[in-house]
């Protein structure tokens, strides 16, 4: 008689994490025990169906932090490292002394972006091969009937060169086209010759290039907060590099 029932109920509970529920209660010269077991507390892992972890991929700053599910374990302005758990999916219930009861299992769902910088870097060598025409072209005419071709000249006139094609279908109504066609190939001989980027024409070629870099990034849903990028002119090469800040979005 001199047992607190409800004491040796929370007592229960807080050495057996497995045990959910407890009713004590005395009967005569006998003490009754029920409980509720939990099956063992769950651990979270990648198998577990519907629930994980959103979890930093990137070394930075938490720049803004919308949390829909889960229980965040960052706020904004915190600095994390790679792996890092930001929003936990697995959701304690807690009974009314305080021991935990069971774990709920939720997809965690939030919209973070992590500021970090990007180190960007592109050149291109200083020399380039451009086509350069000498003025000589040859020009053949050709009938095509059905899927054979008829030219008075098959022989290519020039080492290097560009042909250019003009064709003729004729059609007896606006959607009845005839089997047949003519035209002419018109060779035009250029050569290969190397020349020396100017300091713009190396300037434009170079700016495209980072803003193809940044577009992609874009697409992707980062941010772009701030770029710092100088061009160089080295032995060989014109070379852009320098560093870009960007806030981007935390993935699973």
């Amino acid at each position: 008689k001199r047992i607190d029932i409800e004491q040796l109920e929370k007592n229960i509970r807080m050495e057996f994490a497995e045990i959910t529920w407890t009713s004590i209660k005395i009967d005569g010269t006998v003490l009754c025990l029920d409980i509720k077991e939990n099956d063992g507390i769950k651990v979270l892992n990648d198998e577990e169906d519907g629930a994980y972890n959103l979890i930093s991929h990137v070394e930075g700053e938490i720049y803004s932090m919308v949390v829909r599910a889960g229980i965040p374990k960052v706020k904004q302005g915190d600095v994390v490292s790679a792996d890092t758990i930001l929003v936990e999916g697995i959701i304690p219930v807690y009974n009314d002394d305080g021991t935990v009861r069971e774990y709920l299992y939720r997809k965690a769902d939030a919209d973070i972006l992590i500021k970090h910088t990007i180190e960007y870097a592109y050149s291109i060598p200083n020399i380039h091969i451009e086509k350069i025409y000498t003025g000589r072209n040859r020009g053949y005419s050709f009938l095509r009937i059905g899927e054979k071709e008829f030219s008075l000249h098959n022989a290519k006139p020039f080492c290097m060169y560009d042909c250019v094609k003009q064709e003729t279908t004729p059609s007896l109504l606006k959607d009845l086209h005839l089997p047949i066609s003519w035209g002419r190939f018109t060779y035009r001989e250029y050569m290969n010759t190397e020349c020396l980027y100017s300091k713009e024409q190396a300037k434009a070629l170079l700016e495209e290039n980072l803003l193809h870099f940044l577009a992609a990034l874009e697409e992707k849903g980062v941010q772009i907060i701030e770029k710092d990028v100088t061009i160089v002119k080295n032995t060989d090469k014109y070379e852009i590099m320098g560093n870009i800040v960007v806030a981007e979005p935390a993935t699973c």
